[in-house]
């Protein structure tokens, strides 16, 4: 090679090096792409801020510890509510003298037993009916007047203000024979009065309500802890629009909670007298001491509920565990009533009380025979503060079973012993798969033991903040954690068909007590979806693979994406790649859509090739100069 030539090539060599570093120039100057590294920069600070977010899917509403007790009675209390409807007054189109004794119909007032005519006492606008049988019989209603007297015709006006029934029913009776000597007389309550009681405290709208001579306290609380309908609307107005979320700040403070009605402090002022309404014990009990009825112009007064300080408690082998106000009076056996009695795994022989000091420090235990205690032949006053402690045996089941539903010869409940049995052993004794099973597709729900010992398990928003309290999850990842939690069932990890078709012993499942085995029904086919053009269930036939199915649907849709057909394995439901794996009933063929690219997709595309292609071309001439 002569020197000139040598020269010349070297220019060239210059020259292309040049006009490729002038197109790299040009490429990269294209619109977009200077802006790629501040948009790197926001991506890392949008994902750093997103960390800081709250969960939209978390709540903490589920975090409160459950009073078993007191959810209990509250749920009793709340109950009363409009439960009773009733008809104020009644039918009294008969009313005046009328010949013959005629029928009145009385209000229709759902009644709790027979009124107690040595405890009812009567009031204005008690309707009676008074009958008068003689040489010219008679009858009639007749009211209970505003003065407290009451009208029979040619009798004249009969006091019966502040009387019981039986004694308003005697002076009646006397004054008219008095009247008619021979005359046989008689006089029935016919229907209740209704009057005005005034309630006061904790309660939803204080205020004057109209009750019945025969409701009581706890009638009354209920109607005043009624949500009246401006309260309704309001309540409508604050709850968020259907299918969107509420989502929570855990920076914001939680609102102040409203105070809860006592259930055992409420009182009935009536003129000087003062009764004490104790709607626990009388859930509890029935004694209808404790939930007196209620007269004209009572006051009832309800307090807002005060355990700090003033409460006793119940704990272990009982039905109903937690605590409540003290009330005085209050004994060991009246606890276990409240707590709707011991469990049969109790130990009785040493139920203890914990007794604390004045200033809390120090405590003392006092045990009794709980047997003696439930027969009241011995008996403890409590005080405030107490806790009782009922101690329990260890559970001992009488039997350890699994429930098997669906397609076996014998469905519904076996026995395991106690440190489990195998699947393929149940299965046997259950007389085998039916021949529609999908043996594929079997699956296990276990329940979790330990939602009985814990019960605030047993709420999801809780289980997802304790897993996810040490995580360091990004937004997308803390989205795609909850709703990976949404679909979470209580399954067992199962390879039914490994375990059942392959007969492969490493796969087998040993059972636990509670376990629900599920065989679900085989339609003997393959399901073909996506972009096919008659997608359903293709019948199953052995050994066939993927373009069969296809085929048989109706093949390739025009926008199909052919080189990434994916089987979905029955009862695993993976995704995996056809050649990888032996289609069985049951199973499913998606075909996925071809994805839609812009202009914009492919002009990216050809510009980050050209770029790459710019740079090694631009590498190899640089390489060749040296």
């Amino acid at each position: 090679m002569t020197y000139s030539h040598a020269l010349s090539l070297a220019a060239s060599r210059r020259h292309a090096s040049a006009m490729l570093c002038v197109l790299l120039a040009c490429v990269l100057s294209v619109p977009g792409t200077s802006v790629r590294g501040q948009q790197l920069e926001s991506y890392i600070q949008q994902k750093k801020s997103e960390k800081q977010e709250p969960n939209s899917f978390l709540s903490n509403d589920g975090t409160k510890q459950l009073d078993q007790l007191g959810t209990y009675y509250r749920k009793a209390f709340a109950s009363q509510s409009g439960q009773r409807g009733f008809q104020f007054g009644g039918d009294l189109s008969n009313a005046g003298n009328t010949a013959g004794g005629a029928a009145k119909t009385p209000s229709l007032i759902a009644l709790d037993g027979a009124v107690d005519p040595d405890a009812y006492r009567v009031g204005p606008m008690d309707a009676f009916d008074v009958s008068i049988w003689g040489d010219i019989p008679a009858s009639f209603v007749a009211y209970v007047t505003s003065e407290g007297t009451m009208i029979v015709p040619t009798v004249g006006e009969i006091a019966v203000r502040d009387m019981t029934l039986r004694q308003a029913k005697a002076a009646v009776v006397a004054q008219i024979r008095r009247k008619y000597m021979k005359a046989e007389v008689s006089v029935t309550l016919l229907s209740f009065r209704v009057f005005t009681v005034h309630v006061t405290g904790v309660v939803a709208a204080p205020g004057s309500y109209e009750v019945t001579a025969i409701d009581r306290a706890d009638r009354a609380i209920a109607i005043a802890n009624s949500i009246s309908p401006a309260r309704d609307a309001e309540k409508r107005t604050a709850q968020p629009a259907s299918g969107q979320e509420r989502i929570v700040s855990y920076s914001a403070p939680p609102p102040e909670p409203e105070p809860l009605p006592s259930l055992r402090g409420a009182t009935i002022f009536r003129g000087g007298e003062v009764l004490s309404v104790d709607l626990l014990r009388y859930y509890a009990t029935g004694d209808l001491r404790f939930n007196p009825r209620l007269q004209d112009g009572d006051v009832l007064h309800v307090p807002p509920e005060a355990l700090e300080g003033n409460s006793v408690g119940v704990y272990g082998g009982v039905r109903l565990p937690g605590s409540f106000e003290f009330h005085s009076g209050d004994s060991l056996s009246l606890l276990l009533r409240i707590a709707q009695g011991v469990k049969n795994t109790a130990i009785l022989d040493s139920i203890q009380i914990a007794r604390f000091s004045e200033d809390g420090v120090s405590w003392s235990l006092l045990t009794f025979d709980g047997t003696r205690v439930l027969d009241r032949s011995i008996d403890a006053a409590l005080q405030p503060g107490d806790r009782v402690f009922v101690q329990e045996r260890r559970r001992v089941r009488a039997g350890y079973t699994v429930t098997i539903k669906g397609e076996v010869q014998t469905a519904g409940s076996f026995p395991i012993s106690e440190y489990g049995s195998t699947l393929t052993e149940v299965i046997a004794r259950a007389g085998g798969f039916t021949p529609q099973a999908s043996v594929a597709e079997v699956l296990i729900l276990r329940k979790n033991p330990n939602l009985d010992l814990d019960p605030i398990r047993k709420v999801p928003d809780f289980e997802r903040l304790e897993e996810q309290r040490l995580s360091d999850m990004d937004h997308e990842q803390r989205q795609y954690f909850a709703y990976e939690a949404a679909i979470r069932r209580n399954t067992v990890a199962l390879d039914a068909r490994r375990l059942f078709i392959d007969r492969d012993a490493a796969a087998e499942v040993t059972l636990r007590d509670g376990d629900e085995i599920i065989v679900p029904t085989s339609g003997n086919s393959v399901f073909v979806f996506g972009q096919v053009r008659n997608p359903g269930h293709v019948t199953y036939v052995a050994g066939m693979d993927d373009e069969y199915y296809i085929a048989r649907a109706g093949g390739f849709a025009e926008n199909a994406e052919d080189g990434d057909t994916r089987v979905i394995k029955a009862g695993s439901r993976d995704w995996v790649d056809p050649d990888d794996t032996r289609i069985i009933a049951g199973d499913a063929v998606f075909v996925p859509r071809e994805n839609e690219r812009d202009f914009a997709f492919y002009f990216t595309a050809a510009r980050d090739f050209l770029t790459v292609a710019v740079s090694v071309v631009t590498i190899y001439l640089l390489m060749q100069q040296r």
